[in-house]
């Protein structure tokens, strides 16, 4: 009597998780149905069952290198963009630095002539003042050498006196 209840419920329990399965492959859909009266306890249908386990597996395998296929295309459009990108950019740099180096001589040229005046103004004030600072060290180096110059003479000739008067 407990063998055939547990039966039973292995019975019970299958056909559970057969509607369990039902519910998700036609939620995943694109799947035909397979599984419509299966009885576990009949060696025939269990066959069918396997054959469509394999067939959900194949699908599953070929989802998952549908999915890889998908990345790596993905990742190799991005790189392509990416590297279009980087190549505009490049060409643009190109083109700005060839159109300067064309373009400097006239450019220095108008603005010379537009603040020709101003700049020479602006350029002989701060050289009069670098030269103004250069004389100003220059003056203050030439009078810190005199004083140390003169200190050294006259400690030497006042240790001079002392010597001769230590002589007397």
């Amino acid at each position: 009597a407990v063998v055939g209840s547990s039966c039973l419920k292995s019975g019970e329990y299958e056909s559970q998780n057969l509607s369990l399965a039902k519910g998700r492959v036609s939620k995943l859909g694109g799947i035909p149905e397979l599984f419509a009266g299966i009885d576990p306890f009949h060696p025939q249908q269990e066959k069918s069952f396997v054959i469509g386990i394999s067939y959900l597996f194949s699908r599953l395998t070929e989802t998952r290198e549908e999915v890889v296929a998908a990345f790596s295309i993905q990742s190799w459009y991005r790189r392509s963009r990416r590297l279009a990108a980087f190549k505009k950019k490049i060409s643009s740099a190109r083109l700005i630095l060839n159109r300067w180096r064309k373009r400097k001589k006239l450019y220095f040229r108008n603005v010379r002539k537009k603040y020709g005046e101003s700049v020479s103004h602006i350029d002989s004030t701060y050289t009069a003042i670098y030269e103004g600072r250069e004389l100003v060290t220059r003056i203050i180096t030439l009078t810190y050498s005199a004083v140390c110059i003169q200190s050294f003479f006259r400690g030497r000739r006042v240790l001079w006196e002392y010597r001769t008067i230590l002589t007397q």
